[in-house]
């Protein structure tokens, strides 16, 4: 919200020849809010403190329906406020930084760190979703195996009946889609696992 701090912020950022930001100030919470709805940057870089907004409200906001913000959050926070630090990682940002060592390359750590953490939890959840879509298609190829099990078996118990009707003295009766079920049933089961013991 200060006007003093940003364009050292935007020169630790954009200084070193190896990092290629273009850097969008804005000098409110709302102001900023409505520049990541508009522009989806890598990353945001929030002012622990911002006198219009809330950080852990904005935080909020950022949040897309998964519950984690859509691009990367960096809370920039006072000395020794570990608390509104955690509370912040626990809100969704990806990195705390205390405002004083907002300088240089540890504040391109910090900002390449969280774009690297954002990347790699929506690499999660799409991997997560992939996995649930997996799980539903082998759920239903399994319930569609069990009634044709459950068809057949129907079929073969009358096929029986009419034979032995007949005083027929062999009946042979074979299921080669059995083994296709087993490792259907034995897929899914590694499947669940799988997924049960997914941290995402």
């Amino acid at each position: 919200d200060a006007p003093e701090p940003r364009p050292a912020l935007c020169h630790a950022i954009s200084s070193h020849p190896a990092a290629r930001y273009m850097v969008i100030e804005a000098e409110s919470g709302d102001r900023a809010l409505e520049l990541c709805r508009a522009r989806k940057p890598d990353c945001v870089i929030l002012k622990g403190d911002l006198p219009d907004l809330n950080v852990l409200d904005a935080l909020k906001k950022l949040a897309p329906e998964e519950g984690l913000p859509a691009c990367a959050v960096v809370v920039l926070v006072d000395a020794g406020d570990a608390r509104l630090a955690v509370e912040a990682m626990k809100s969704g940002a990806h990195g705390c930084l205390e405002k004083d060592r907002a300088e240089g390359a540890e504040l391109r750590r910090a900002v390449s760190q969280a774009v690297e953490k954002a990347e790699k939890r929506r690499r999660d959840i799409a991997r997560g979703r992939q996995l649930v879509a997996k799980e539903r298609a082998l759920e239903a190829n399994l319930a569609a195996l069990r009634r044709e099990d459950a068809g057949r078996e129907r079929g073969a118990d009358a096929w029986l009946v009419a034979r032995a009707g007949a005083g027929s003295q062999r009946a042979v009766v074979i299921a080669p889609e059995d083994v296709f079920h087993d490792r259907a049933e034995e897929q899914l089961r590694l499947l669940k696992s799988a997924i049960e013991q997914s941290n995402e």
